[in-house]
């Protein structure tokens, strides 16, 4: 049966590298929303851009993590902690700064609780798939 001379798996790297790509791209756009919501004192937006910024973190994490394993890439320990660096440090980076812009007497509260859940997934995720075949 001819299917257009792609193969099941390269549908799946496709499709996952689409969707890490995409979510690269949110993010980023959602991490700039949060340095001019800090820039212009919007403090309204704070709350709700941490809970998206944990999310895409965990997105973005995972995507990457299928698309190693996907692909079959062999990644030292040191490799696959470079590129989960790339995501993590900036969205530390933007937590941090929300967390104490919303410290500095704000009604609202960080989302502590939801954002730590989201980064204990993301790194449980990660530090799982090192010790798979393809990594480490």
């Amino acid at each position: 049966m001819y299917n257009g001379g792609m193969n099941s798996l390269t549908v799946v790297h496709t499709l996952l590298l689409f969707v890490h790509l995409v979510g690269a791209g949110f993010t980023g756009v959602v991490l700039v929303q949060s340095i001019m919501a800090v820039l212009r004192n919007c403090a309204d937006t704070y709350r709700p851009l941490a809970q998206q910024i944990a999310l895409m973190l965990v997105l973005q994490i995972v995507s990457g993590c299928l698309l190693v394993i996907e692909s079959h890439q062999s990644l030292s320990a040191l490799e696959f902690c470079s590129k989960f660096s790339l995501y993590f440090i900036p969205i530390i980076g933007i937590e941090g700064l929300l967390f104490v812009k919303m410290g500095q007497g704000m009604i609202e509260k960080f989302p502590m609780v939801f954002v730590t859940r989201a980064f204990s997934l993301s790194l449980f995720i990660a530090l799982g798939a090192m010790f798979l075949p393809t990594v480490g």
